[in-house]
């Protein structure tokens, strides 16, 4: 099953490790507050996750779906591919429509971590799956 709505790359993105030792990605991409903020308020903690390869542009895709029926594309240009490599070991993967430093401001202001944000939405454990018939 492919989303319906159109994919976007990530305007910014941060790595780090978080004081438990998690490792994390944090992807900014603002076209997504709406979608993002619908899945937060109605508390969706389920969601299934799926990867996908597009060859003429060279592009992977990250489609996630939750089942409060929001779904999002997430798309890795080339220029983007290393976050992908990044994912070969598993990681929380922090998706918000806030910019990153606004986010770590206002997570160092409330003192509450990304995890309990309501801008941001994480993906436990993510990890990078080879589409099935990709050829490298």
């Amino acid at each position: 099953m492919k989303p319906s709505t159109k994919g976007y790359s990530p305007e910014q993105v941060g790595a780090g490790t978080l004081d438990n030792g998690k490792a994390v990605v944090i992807l900014y991409i603002k076209e997504f507050k709406e979608q993002l903020a619908r899945v937060a308020k109605a508390e969706q903690l389920q969601y299934y996750y799926t990867w996908s390869y597009k060859k003429d542009t060279d592009s992977y895709l990250l489609f996630i779906y939750w089942l409060n029926d929001e779904e999002i594309t997430v798309v890795f240009p080339p220029n983007q591919h290393s976050i992908v490599e990044s994912l070969n070991t598993p990681k929380n993967l922090i998706i918000t429509a806030t910019p990153i430093n606004l986010l770590v401001q206002k997570a160092q202001r409330s003192g509450r971590d990304f995890f309990d944000m309501d801008d941001a939405v994480i993906i436990r454990d993510a990890v990078y799956k080879e589409p099935e018939g990709l050829n490298n």
